[in-house]
C-alpha cells in the first residue's frame, strides 16, 4: 500500500541529514527558488538554443537565488560554515534542474 504525503519528497530527501540550523536556512532559501525567478533569469539569459547552455543557466539562477537570500539574511549566510554553504548551493542547483526539466522540457 502506498502512502501519500503532503510534503514534496524530493525536498524532504534533500534536507535529510542536515542539522536543524541548516534545515531552517534551507527552508528560507527555498522561498526564493520559484518559477517566476527562473523565467526572469531566462529572459536576461536569452534563448537557450543548446543543452550545453543549461549548466551555465542553472549557475546564474543559483547565484540570483543566493544574492536575493543574502540581501535579506546576510548575517545568517555569513555565519554559516563554508561547507554548509556549499551544500545549500548544491541543493539549489538540484532544485533548479528539477524545476527546469518540469517547465522547460524542450531541452
Amino acid at each position: 500500500m502506498q502512502h501519500f504525503l503532503e510534503t514534496d519528497p524530493s525536498k524532504r530527501a534533500q534536507s535529510s541529514g542536515l542539522d536543524n540550523n541548516t534545515k531552517q536556512i534551507w527552508d528560507q532559501v527555498q522561498h526564493h527558488i520559484t518559477l517566476n525567478r527562473m523565467k526572469n533569469v531566462q529572459s536576461k539569459f536569452g534563448d537557450l538554443t543548446d543543452r550545453k547552455q543549461i549548466p551555465n543557466f542553472i549557475k546564474i539562477f543559483r547565484q540570483d537565488v543566493i544574492e536575493e537570500f543574502v540581501k535579506e539574511q546576510n548575517e545568517t549566510w555569513m555565519e554559516l560554515q563554508k561547507q554548509k554553504q556549499i551544500l545549500i548551493l548544491g541543493m539549489i542547483s538540484k532544485s533548479a534542474h528539477e524545476m527546469f526539466r518540469e517547465n522547460f522540457n524542450k531541452y
